[in-house]
C-alpha cells in the first residue's frame, strides 16, 4: 500500500491523504474541503466517501438557502396634476 494518495472527486482535487501511523491524515486542496482537513482514514476508500458525503451536504446547504429578498423598485413621489 502506498504512503500517500490524491482523493480527486467530479474531476476536482479534494486533497492529499499522507499515511499516519495506522491510517491516513487528509490535507485540503480547496477550501470547501477544510472541513476535513487533519481528519484521519483507513485508507483512500474511506476519504472519498467522506468527500463525496460534505460535497452533498454544501449542496443541500446551498439548494435549502431562502430565497434573496426581492428588492421592490422605488416609488417615485406623487405629484399634483
Amino acid at each position: 500500500m502506498s504512503d500517500s494518495y490524491i482523493i480527486e472527486v467530479e474531476d476536482d482535487a479534494a486533497g492529499i491523504l499522507v499515511r499516519d501511523g495506522d491510517g491516513f491524515s487528509f490535507h485540503a486542496a480547496a477550501t470547501r474541503f477544510f472541513g476535513l482537513q487533519g481528519a484521519v482514514f483507513a485508507g483512500p476508500a474511506s476519504a472519498e466517501l467522506a468527500v463525496r458525503h460534505l460535497l452533498r451536504g454544501q449542496r443541500k446547504a446551498r439548494n435549502s438557502r431562502p430565497p434573496r429578498p426581492h428588492q421592490a423598485e422605488p416609488v417615485p413621489p406623487h405629484t399634483r396634476a
